[in-house]
């Protein structure tokens, strides 16, 4: 529930509490009247005074088929018509400007203060007529004073009035009371709630003014800048950056979140204890602070994160150069193409570029016999399973004799299934082999002689 969703129910009750309350006191006040009525004599204005206080709880009975605007509307009516009439009637009695004062209240409290000034400028319009129209003669009293102020019964019907005006007063004041301090307890548990939960926070968190200064931090904030709660609305941005940035820097970042943009970048943090720096994941965006705009930074530690990045970096780097200057052939082989070969390997299969080879069916390398043994152990080495070492001989495009001993490894390249192959060259011993093949040969044929 929003805030004007809660001050209309704020009013709801108000006005339903005001209704009950009237309705109860209006009972005996119409038996006094009709008592007092009754004891000096019938009179038109009985009729009006009756349909009044009986229409009050009517109205409350029928509130929930009624408007809010029509229950508040007729009771600053009911009042507005009730003080003029009691002036009229009664001369300059403390009922009627009490009835008035009320209505500026039902009018504030219901409709505003603007509409809470029309309505105490309307009564103090209606009263200055009423006395104007008795200061030249054309109203005269018509109630019976002497009979009125020696009538037993006039207590009790001074009593009642007031019970019921005042009455009224206080229990609209009384509810507004209630709604307050209701509210501020609510306020002062969703604030603790949310202080708990912003210190809670494991990201540092801070606020900033639109000119850079800082509003608020949390305790993470605290922990990683090294620098107490005291301390730190004294520092600028400046201050708990890195040297490096330049004002001109922060402003261009600060600008942008200024204009509502929602961006994160890294950046370097400086520790208020030693000056010593870290890096920082940041995320800028525009809220609302109170009844301000403000810039909600969410600073993520990531000087772990950095040094992970720069070990696995430079072990990649140390791997690849490995592979790059390794001796060995070595391929990555997925959907039966090359999509890597080290130099090495870009040698041996005769060509210059290793744009030559990448994309390059792999058993086009290949003799038709290798081919179908090669398929199968492809599909071993995909399914995850090692291959051991197989000797095949290499179709260069210049045609000289290769031959190549290799090895199929599972590997994962681009988060996809692939074949790491290690070729290593085995020219140099397939060829002594031959020769030493046509040797026995040579040697058989001269014994066979």
């Amino acid at each position: 529930m929003n805030g004007t969703e809660q001050l209309q129910s704020i009013k709801e009750r108000i006005i339903n509490s005001l209704l009950l309350f009237m309705s109860f006191c209006s009972l005996p006040l119409l038996a006094t009247s009709l008592l007092n009525f009754l004891s000096s004599g019938w009179k038109a204005s009985m009729l009006i005074d009756i349909g009044g206080l009986l229409s009050i709880p009517v109205i409350y009975i029928l509130r929930n088929k009624l408007s809010y605007y029509f229950r508040t509307g007729f009771l600053i009516t009911l009042s507005y018509i009730s003080g003029i009439w009691i002036l009229m009637d009664y001369g300059f009695l403390g009922g009627g400007i009490l009835i008035l004062s009320s209505l500026t209240l039902f009018s504030s409290l219901f409709y505003g203060m603007r509409f809470g000034w029309i309505a105490m400028a309307l009564s103090l319009a209606g009263i200055a007529c009423v006395g104007i129209l008795y200061e030249f003669n054309y109203l005269i009293y018509r109630f019976d004073f002497n009979t009125y102020i020696h009538s037993p019964l006039t207590w009790i019907d001074q009593a009642v009035t007031f019970l019921f005006f005042v009455g009224v007063v206080v229990v609209a004041t009384g509810s507004i009371y209630k709604a307050l301090v209701k509210r501020i307890d609510q306020v002062q548990v969703e604030e603790e709630k949310f202080r708990g939960l912003f210190n809670n926070i494991q990201d540092a968190i801070s606020i900033h003014a639109m000119n850079g200064k800082i509003l608020e931090v949390n305790d993470s904030f605290l922990l990683l800048y090294h620098v107490s709660k005291e301390e730190v609305y004294s520092y600028s941005i400046s201050e708990l950056s890195a040297p490096e940035y330049s004002p001109a820097t922060i402003d261009a970042y600060l600008d942008r979140a200024r204009k509502g943009e929602k961006f994160s970048f890294e950046w370097k943090g400086k520790r208020i204890s030693d000056g010593g720096t870290f890096d920082v994941e940041v995320m800028l965006s525009l809220i609302q602070f109170g009844d301000q705009n403000a810039i909600l930074a969410n600073i993520r530690d990531i000087t772990q994160r950095k040094k992970t990045e720069d070990d696995l970096r430079k072990s990649e780097e140390k791997y690849r150069n490995l592979i790059e200057f390794s001796p060995s052939s070595i391929f990555i082989v997925q959907d039966e193409r090359f999509v890597y070969a080290n130099p090495a390997g870009v040698e041996a299969l005769g060509y210059n570029l290793i744009d030559e080879v990448i994309g390059k069916d792999l058993f086009s390398i290949a003799s038709p016999d290798y081919k179908r043994r090669g398929i199968e152990r492809l599909t071993n080495v995909l399914g995850g399973k090692k291959n051991t070492s197989m000797e095949m001989e290499v179709l260069r495009p210049d045609r000289k004799e290769y031959w190549a001993e290799t090895v199929s490894l599972p590997f994962e390249y681009n988060n996809s299934p692939a074949a790491l192959i290690i070729g290593f060259n085995i020219t140099e011993r397939k060829q002594a082999e031959k020769e030493l093949v046509r040797n026995r040969e040579y040697l058989r044929a001269i014994l066979i002689r």
